[in-house]
């Protein structure tokens, strides 16, 4: 009886160790997925201002479709423009010529697989009217990012 009583409590000595380890392995698991999250909210967020930057430097156009994965879809004035070089052909126009844009992101968010991410925030594109005028544009924007095999992050939609 004694024999069959210690049997027992190694038995359950063995299963709490043991759920003990699978607790523990979970938990730094868990960790650190959210850790590794973290660290693509930040690349998003550079992503960004890395794009923002652009437009500065290189104009808009050039920014867009640098940016842009292969198959990236904008939404303006209600259409859709499919593409990277139907995206650099919207904002090649005079029209874009002497106006800004800027952005700031509020939140990003990133799937499990951390292969997408969306961010959004407020916008603002500023224009000078035919007078010298300055005029502003504000809004919301919304952007999905998908990662590419290369492991860069490009806008599929925007």
């Amino acid at each position: 009886m004694r024999m069959d009583s210690l049997s027992r409590l190694r038995r359950s000595t063995a299963k709490i160790g043991l759920a003990t380890m699978f607790f523990i392995c979970c938990s730094s698991m868990h960790a650190q997925v959210e850790l590794d999250t973290e660290n693509t909210v930040r690349e998003i967020f550079a992503v960004e201002a890395a794009f923002q930057q652009m437009t500065e430097n290189e104009g808009i156009a050039g920014a867009f479709r640098f940016f842009a994965a292969d198959d990236a879809v904008l939404n303006r004035e209600n259409i859709l423009i499919k593409g990277k070089d139907a995206i650099y052909n919207y904002y090649d126009k005079e029209r874009f010529e002497h106006v800004r844009v800027t952005w700031t992101p509020e939140n990003v968010e990133v799937s499990k697989s951390e292969d997408l991410a969306f961010s959004y925030g407020r916008y603002q594109w500023i224009m000078t009217d035919d007078q010298g005028r300055e005029q502003q544009l504000t809004g919301i924007y919304m952007t999905v990012w998908r990662r590419q095999e290369n492991g860069e992050w490009r806008y599929i939609w925007d």
